[in-house]
């Protein structure tokens, strides 16, 4: 299949992968809601943005739902995790990533569009 073809505009694609945050996983799910969501053969930037806006506002209840703002705010801060089961619940519901090479933590991309999250991690930088 020729991904070309099925995601012709360029911004699409790359707001694909880029709210992924580099997890194919993460990439098949948004691109897969996103051909869901499509109202033609192709998938287009506005198709992408609901997709990207369906997937952050599970995650953002998800993070709510199971108090792991901190726990986020922390590892983004510190790109380390900690030995408690917020953090490994974190990584285990992919809000947050394990990224190879220097082995190091961050929070999945639209966990750091979400307005709360934002918000705790700048409280935290004053």
């Amino acid at each position: 299949m020729d991904l070309d073809a099925v995601i012709p505009e360029r911004e699409a694609r790359d707001r694909l992968i880029a709210a992924s945050g580099g997890a194919v996983r993460e990439l098949l799910d948004l691109v897969s809601q996103a051909a869901y969501m499509a109202h033609g053969a192709v998938i287009t930037r506005a198709d992408v943005e609901r997709a990207v806006s369906s997937r952050r506002q599970r995650m953002r209840d998800l993070i709510n739902a199971n108090g792991w703002l901190d726990a986020l705010v922390r590892l983004a801060r510190d790109k380390q995790i900690f030995p408690d089961k917020a953090c490994m619940d974190v990584l285990f519901h992919r809000p947050a990533f394990k990224y190879n090479g220097d082995g190091w933590y961050d929070v999945h991309p639209l966990v750091a569009e979400i307005p709360e999250f934002v918000n705790a991690r700048n409280d935290l930088l004053r």
